[in-house]
């Protein structure tokens, strides 16, 4: 599969256009086996700016949100929350479950 089709196919799991219109997702860029793309701040209760889905070695879902933490004086991009090993029915659950963002009516 192309790096295209793996990140098409990472979306329709995660609701396609319905995942892009209740999340407000945007920027979504393929990558060697992933999906990025950036998210709204408002709502967010992780107030990730943006996240990555990943396919792991165990042929199970990787979910990396990152975002702006500012510690010490110093703001720096971070990792906000990471859900590993996450079976394909499971993806806009936990996405939600960290977000608060609905994927689905």
């Amino acid at each position: 599969m192309s790096d295209q089709t793996v990140a098409l196919t990472f979306l329709a799991q995660l609701g396609g256009p319905r995942f892009i219109a209740m999340t407000g997702a945007y920027s979504l860029t393929s990558a060697p086996g992933s999906l990025s793309a950036r998210l709204p701040i408002t709502g967010n209760k992780l107030r990730a700016g943006g996240f990555r889905v990943t396919l792991n070695d165990h042929d199970l879902y990787d979910l990396v949100f990152v975002g702006v933490q500012k510690e010490n004086g110093i703001t720096r991009f971070a990792d906000l929350a990471t859900a590993t090993d996450i079976y394909e029915d499971q993806l806009q659950e936990t996405f939600s479950a960290l977000t608060g963002l609905a994927t689905h009516l």
